[in-house]
C-alpha cells in the first residue's frame, strides 16, 4: 500500500493569489479532490490524504506534519501561481536544502507527465526549480510543490477555467506518480482499454442473423443520403461486401437516434 498525501495550498482566511475572480485556494482544493478520485477509482493498493478537504487554514508546519505522522510515500503541494500579470507557466518545485535521488525522480517524472498532458494548449513550460519552501523543507519523504499555471495572467487564468485543461493536468500528476510509485491498475481499468484496440470484440465481424437485423435499417436511409454520405456508403459497401463490424452498429446507434427513427 503506497501513501500519497496531497496538500491543497492556502484556506480559510488566506485566499492565496487570486485574479479575474478566481482565488487560488478555490482551485488547489478542486484539484486535489480530482486526484483523489482519480486514484482511487483507477489504481490499486493506494491510500489518499488530503491535508484539507474544505476552506479550512492550515499553517504550513501542519501540513508537513499531516504527512510525516501518516509515514507518506510521496507529498504533492498543489498551488497557482502569480507575478506581474505577464508571467505565463506551468512549473515544480523541490527543496533547495539537498535532496535525495528519490525527490529529484520525483519531480522529473511528475512534471513530464503533466507538461505532456498540457502542452497542447499552448502553455509555456517554466522547468523543474528549487526553493526554500516550509511543506518541501519540513516533510520527510519525497516532496514537490506544482504551480498549475498563473491566475493573474488572462491566458492562464482562461486555462484553469477549463474542465478540460484542469483534467488534463490532474491526469499528469497522477500518471507521473503512478509511474513512481509503480502503481497498477485496477483490473476494470485494465479492460476497459481493451475495448477501443483494433483487434478486440468491437472490430470483429457480425454474424449473418445480426447483420440481416441492421441491414434494413441502413436501406431506410434515403436514397439521396446514400448517394451523397460518404459514412453511409462505407456502411453500403460493407454489408455488400460481408465486412460490417460490431463498431458499426455503435455508430449507427448514434445516427439512427440522431434521425429519431425507430
Amino acid at each position: 500500500m503506497k501513501t500519497i498525501v496531497f496538500d491543497a495550498g492556502h484556506g480559510g482566511h488566506d485566499n492565496g493569489a487570486n485574479g479575474f475572480g478566481l482565488y487560488e485556494k478555490d482551485l488547489c482544493e478542486d484539484r486535489v479532490k480530482r486526484m483523489k478520485i482519480i486514484l482511487e477509482n483507477e489504481y490499486e493498493n493506494v491510500k489518499i490524504i488530503l491535508t484539507r478537504s474544505d476552506d479550512t487554514f492550515l499553517e504550513l508546519r501542519e501540513r508537513a506534519q499531516i504527512a510525516n505522522r501518516a509515514g507518506a510515500d510521496v507529498f504533492i503541494s498543489d498551488h497557482k501561481n502569480a507575478f506581474n500579470g505577464k508571467a505565463r507557466g506551468f512549473e515544480s518545485f523541490i527543496w533547495n536544502g539537498g535532496v535525495g535521488a528519490a525527490t529529484r525522480s520525483l519531480q522529473n517524472i511528475v512534471h513530464r507527465s503533466v507538461y505532456n498532458k498540457i502542452k497542447k494548449y499552448d502553455i509555456p513550460d517554466r522547468g523543474t526549480k528549487q526553493a526554500n519552501f516550509s511543506v518541501l523543507r519540513n516533510t520527510k519523504m519525497s516532496a514537490i510543490l506544482l504551480e498549475e499555471a498563473f491566475i493573474d495572467n488572462r491566458a492562464d487564468n482562461n486555462l484553469l477555467q477549463k474542465k478540460e485543461f484542469s483534467e488534463a493536468y490532474c491526469r499528469g500528476v497522477v500518471e507521473g506518480l503512478a509511474e513512481f510509485l509503480g502503481l497498477k491498475k485496477k483490473a476494470d481499468q485494465q479492460n476497459m482499454k481493451s475495448v477501443y484496440k483494433e483487434d478486440d470484440w468491437m472490430s470483429e465481424k457480425l454474424d449473418k442473423a445480426t447483420k440481416e437485423v441492421w441491414q434494413p435499417v441502413i436501406e431506410r436511409w434515403t436514397d439521396e443520403e446514400k448517394q451523397h454520405n460518404p459514412i453511409g456508403k462505407v456502411w453500403l459497401e460493407r454489408i455488400k461486401n460481408d465486412e460490417l463490424e460490431c463498431k458499426d452498429i455503435i455508430r449507427l446507434l448514434g445516427h439512427e437516434r440522431l434521425r429519431g427513427l425507430k
